[in-house]
């Protein structure tokens, strides 16, 4: 869901348009919701999402309860080959319910709700992720550390782990998450300070050889990075120290000086024409190309949320194919228009808006995919991708 725009004064009538109210949000989506029943459960978690990265918990502690009552109504209406999708999409809006219940101070009600969600073996590693993350927000580190264990367990069986085990982990369904149990399990157990074993080792192995550092090609000791003396100086609630904020400062230093280097490597691996794109028209662009091609509009689906879906949706087939160096192409309505005139070609094939997609990779102009799991996600919504299109429901 695309960021809202903060209201502005007109200066022709020196009137301001006023912000609907969180309250008024929710209602909104609830009214959204009953008139639109097939997208029910998308519009609630999406605006529920939103709410949330606003700061509005108790508002979105409202919509998260309508999605859980909306996906519970839906499986009695799903197939038998349904069940196991619509089971594990209840779980993960209760692991969101569960985060906004204990920032409403509602702590212990919260913690029912991860006892609720672990006793029911959750199939999706994210799911495991966030109950356990979950813990070690309330510093219940060894507690944590079991179910980060129990996590990579309920998904991998007794199975030895290794990289080659773990890469075909992420290609089955609910295996999105691995990677991050794996270093979840390694940040807690370096909190608690016990020794490696074999999974800590892995997880080293893991980091090192994630897109993020693969592009940049300096990857960050892994026990450096969760140092829990660095993990808390880099606190932002955290009164620091003269000396503390000099250790701070050259911390943020680092870390500015490798996202140069990973945008520099971004711009290189996006000038490869090989890199395999699925086009995304923002909404702005979207309605420009709409208008100036309205035979266009019905090749698409009627929403952003939908078309984005799609995008995101396409890639993950792709990626499920075996497809390396994916991307996602952002369309512009004056730059396709130069290029159908320089093609020659018919906007309304399918395939010339594919190819199209393609030019503007080889051009520059294109986004990786998928993101890092905390980087904003590729259809700027501002929201982390692991909270937005890179969500297990959200395709």
């Amino acid at each position: 869901m695309a960021k809202r725009k903060k209201a502005r004064k007109s200066g022709s009538t020196g009137l301001s348009r006023r912000e609907p109210t969180p309250a008024e949000l929710v209602q909104q989506a609830l009214e959204l919701a009953s008139r639109h029943p097939a997208d029910a459960l998308a519009i609630l978690r999406e605006e529920a999402t939103w709410l949330v990265d606003e700061g509005h918990d108790a508002e979105a502690l409202h919509l998260f309860d309508e999605a859980l009552s909306a996906a519970r109504a839906s499986a009695g209406r799903e197939t038998e080959l349904d069940l196991d999708a619509g089971r594990e999409t209840e779980l993960e809006i209760g692991a969101d319910r569960m985060f906004a219940l204990e920032r409403v101070g509602r702590g212990e009600e919260a913690y029912r709700e991860a006892l609720r969600i672990r006793a029911a073996h959750p199939r999706s590693t994210a799911t495991w992720e966030m109950l356990a993350e979950f813990l070690e927000g309330r510093e219940e580190y060894e507690k944590s550390a079991a179910w980060f264990t129990a996590g990579l367990s309920h998904f991998l069986g007794s199975t030895a782990l290794d990289e080659k085990v773990v890469e075909a982990a992420r290609d089955r369904p609910g295996g999105f998450a691995i990677d991050s149990l794996i270093t979840g399990r390694h940040r807690v157990r370096r909190r608690l300070g016990v020794p490696h074993d074999e999974v800590d080792d892995l997880a080293h192995q893991v980091h090192k050889n994630s897109l993020y550092n693969v592009l940049i090609g300096d990857a960050e000791d892994l026990d450096l990075l969760h140092d829990p003396r660095r993990q808390d100086l880099l606190d932002p609630d955290r009164e620091r120290t003269e000396d503390e904020e000099r250790e701070y400062a050259r911390i943020l230093g680092e870390q500015s000086e490798r996202l140069g280097r990973e945008v520099a490597a971004r711009r290189g691996a996006l000038s490869q024409p090989r890199m395999t794109t699925v086009l995304y028209w923002p909404p702005d662009q979207f309605a420009a190309l709409c208008a100036r091609r309205p035979a266009l509009a019905g090749a698409y689906h009627d929403t952003d949320a939908e078309r984005s879906r799609e995008v995101e949706k396409a890639l993950r087939d792709l990626s499920d194919q075996g497809a390396l160096h994916l991307g996602v192409s952002l369309g512009d309505a004056d730059d396709f228009d130069h290029w159908l005139d320089e093609q020659h070609a018919d906007p309304s094939d399918g395939e010339t808006r594919a190819r199209y997609g393609d030019d503007l990779a080889a051009r520059g102009p294109a986004l990786p995919w998928p993101p890092a799991r905390n980087l904003p996600c590729w259809c700027a919504s501002e929201r982390k991708y692991k909270k937005c299109h890179g969500a297990p429901g959200a395709v």
